[in-house]
């Protein structure tokens, strides 16, 4: 009997913890998509390595300039890999103006930052002056719906060609084991690999990653940010302090 009751409790004390990270998520999300907070990124003990940032079709053609001033606080929390979305490429046009803008927002703070913007393959044109090799350096990628399915495909014909001349059999055992990392392999061995974000952040009147390539956030932090405006950088830091206070655990 008394097993039974220490497994009641036991489920019932899991079922509050739940629902309490529950609430303080979606109180998160309110905070940060009305702007009604005040953090410093300073403040910030756990940072990601690569940000994702999807917005909406109308923030890109709108927004440029509030994409400048996030990119800039971006560079100066000390993140140093950022993918850039908009679902249809809009983005991409003006690669080598956001690039202008970035460096010339950063200069004027006196952030003196190298910065690299790049379509997902290529690099754009370089506008910035040549930097020294001490100054920290930002990646920018910019991305679209469309990009992520050509490499799936160009690494899935690398692995076709890799079984060719092998029999039949020993083509569909190679072909039943295949992994992530496989995958991962081929797409490095072509220069198409990139790091998956470990926190994104969503500017848009629709909550959606809006056709994000999935494979690249299997394990990333999803944070709602609402729409795009000007002076954001209070909701930004408070979007780096929820990530920081959060436990990822991938697993057994």
């Amino acid at each position: 009997m008394g097993a039974v009751w220490a497994a009641v409790v036991w489920h019932l004390l899991h079922a509050i913890a739940s629902c309490a990270a529950i609430l303080q998520r979606f109180l998160d999300g309110i905070a940060i998509a009305t702007g009604s907070v005040r953090f410093a990124w300073r403040s910030v003990t756990k940072k990601p390595r690569v940000v994702a940032i999807v917005v909406d079709g109308e923030s890109a053609r709108k927004g440029r300039d509030e994409i400048v001033e996030l990119l800039v606080f971006l560079a100066a929390a000390g993140i140093r890999q950022v993918a850039l979305y908009d679902m249809e490429g809009i983005l991409k046009r003006y690669g080598t103006y956001l690039e202008k803008r970035v460096v010339s927002s950063t200069w004027k703070r006196q952030l003196k930052h190298d910065f690299h913007f790049s379509n997902g393959v290529d690099p754009f044109p370089r506008s910035n002056p040549i930097r020294t090799k001490s100054e920290p350096r930002m990646v920018v990628e910019l991305l679209s719906m469309s990009d992520g399915k050509d490499a799936i495909a160009e690494a899935a014909r690398r692995i076709h060609d890799d079984l060719r001349g092998s029999s039949r059999q020993d083509q569909l055992e190679r072909i039943n084991s295949l992994t992530e990392t496989d995958l991962n392999e081929s797409l490095k061995q072509i220069g198409r690999w990139k790091p998956d974000p470990e926190l994104m952040l969503v500017f848009g009147k629709i909550n959606s990653v809006q056709g994000f390539p999935p494979w690249r956030i299997k394990l990333t932090e999803i944070i709602y940010m609402g729409e795009l405006r000007r002076n954001i950088d209070s909701s930004l830091s408070y979007a780096l302090q929820a990530y920081s206070g959060r436990t990822h655990r991938y697993g057994c």
